[in-house]
């Protein structure tokens, strides 16, 4: 299955990543899958598209999550990489944005939401980085509102 490699551990890395030159190439690419996932006109074409993109999106935020995860340890006081915390970000904005396809992402025991079910597949990761963060308020900030956007959808 595609996700199944997404709760597993890599080797962190402290080294700053050389930035691409394409780097806003990265970000309308970012944006177009959220797109397919988001909620539109509910025809059955849209509802495919949205399950096949479904856990390319899920796969492509854990990844930013367990980067974070990973890495920030290994940095202790150091700052995260300007590139990286941008991303970071962006992702978490765009995960409390997202209005998901409601027959995109399977039914999971006990979420309410009908729009915000990717949110609960991330579970895990939002909160292994909240954790991981607690000397960087502004991402701990950031990463508290995607709890509080998830207790929403799990009706607490």
């Amino acid at each position: 299955d595609l996700l199944d490699g997404l709760g597993s551990k890599h080797i962190g890395r402290v080294q700053d990543l050389p930035p691409r030159l394409r780097s806003k190439m990265s970000y309308v690419l970012l944006d177009h899958l959220f797109d397919l996932v988001a909620v539109h006109d509910g025809s059955k074409e849209r509802v495919k598209l949205a399950q096949a993109a479904a856990p390319y999106l899920i796969l492509r935020v854990g990844l930013v999550l367990k980067a974070y995860i990973c890495d920030q340890p290994l940095r202790g006081r150091m700052p995260q990489p300007l590139s990286q915390k941008r991303e970071m970000h962006y992702v978490l904005k765009k995960i409390v944005e997202l209005e998901s396809e409601p027959k995109g992402i399977p039914d999971t025991t006990g979420v309410q939401s009908v729009h915000k079910k990717h949110l609960f597949l991330l579970f895990g990761l939002v909160t292994q980085a909240l954790k991981v963060a607690r000397r960087d308020e502004e991402m701990s900030e950031r990463l508290r509102g995607v709890v509080e956007a998830m207790g929403m959808g799990f009706g607490i």
